[in-house]
């Protein structure tokens, strides 16, 4: 009994002596909290708080990050805003503009409509204040179309037998007789940039003087129409059909003529430097003064047999540029 007395004494003194030297420990570093504070073998991360000389060694990268992304996101809303609104505004534009071509169109329409039922346009004679009427209203409105409303416009006065279209052709040379004269001329009429959409026939037509500048005629038929002193540079007639049509003096520089059908065609005093005449009948036609300097064709461009010398057509004398047919694009 003794002993186990003397053991018990011992181990009590022990844990006094222990929560004694930990008191002490306490009582030496008042401050510190030996649970919290690191061990020595324990890393300390350090990678992402900046130096102490920068002042900022209490701020971590990603507190840097969160402060620097929220100015950023709100630019680029403010960024994307600005741009959707610009879009808005020319998509705004578009529309207001596309309305006004439209109402413009439509009282044109109207006009023509009572120049036609209301005053005989159709059946006025050459000089009728009915006619002037009728042309300055045509060019005015012409000013103010895009491309596929000039189109459409040209198909209606076609279509109404305004502007020619009605030949008589000889049973035997298949050639235009006479034509009826146009009710009023569209010289002068500003038609650039012109889209004609599909396989569009104005045969017989008076286009002679209008400025058809860079237009769209692809596969037109144009056979038997005026076109003297039209300026049809840059126009695209790839494919179209200008059969015995009147082009004396014709501006047909850079245009586009690949394929195209022009036998019979008169092209006296016409200017075709640089014009793409690969593919393109010509067969019969009339070159004579003709400027081709620049003009390019092929093994395929048939030219005229006895015009302009008897000999036969000499592209090189008249310094035309020969492509193979692999160089077409």
């Amino acid at each position: 009994m003794s002993s186990s007395i003397h053991v018990d004494s011992q181990f009590e003194n022990g844990n006094h002596a222990i929560s004694e030297g930990n008191q002490s420990k306490f009582d030496a570093f008042p401050y510190c909290d030996l649970a919290l504070a690191p061990s020595e073998n324990q890393p300390q991360d350090q990678s992402t708080r900046f130096p102490r000389w920068t002042g900022f060694e209490q701020k971590t990268l990603f507190d840097w990050l969160g402060v620097i992304a929220v100015p950023l996101f709100i630019a680029a809303l403010t960024l994307l805003a600005a741009h959707n609104s610009e879009r808005n505004r020319q998509l705004e534009a578009e529309i207001a503009k596309d309305n006004q071509l439209h109402a413009a169109m439509t009282s044109y329409l109207a006009q023509m409509n009572d120049l036609l039922i209301k005053n005989d346009l159709r059946e006025s004679k050459q000089g009728d204040e009915v006619r002037s009427v009728a042309r300055a209203i045509t060019l005015n409105t012409l000013r103010q179309m895009n491309g596929e409303r000039k189109g459409e416009l040209i198909k209606f006065l076609y279509e109404s037998d305004l502007i020619g279209g009605q030949c008589q052709v000889d049973d035997k040379t298949k050639q235009a007789k006479s034509c009826e004269p146009p009710i009023f001329e569209l010289a002068g009429a500003k038609l650039e940039n012109a889209i004609f959409e599909g396989s569009i026939i104005l045969t017989g037509v008076d286009l002679a003087g209008v400025r058809l500048v860079a237009a769209q005629l692809p596969g037109i038929d144009l056979s038997r129409a005026d076109i003297k002193k039209a300026n049809l540079t840059g126009t695209n007639l790839t494919g179209a059909f200008l059969r015995d049509a009147e082009m004396e003096n014709a501006i047909l520089r850079d245009a586009n003529l690949s394929e195209a059908l022009l036998t019979r065609a008169n092209l006296k005093g016409a200017i075709l430097q640089g014009a793409d005449l690969r593919g393109a009948d010509l067969s019969e036609a009339k070159l004579q003064g003709a400027n081709l300097k620049g003009a390019i064709y092929d093994s395929k461009t048939i030219f005229p047999r006895d015009n302009p010398n008897p000999t036969g057509f000499d592209p090189e004398n008249f310094g035309m540029v020969r492509q193979s047919v692999s160089a077409r694009k």
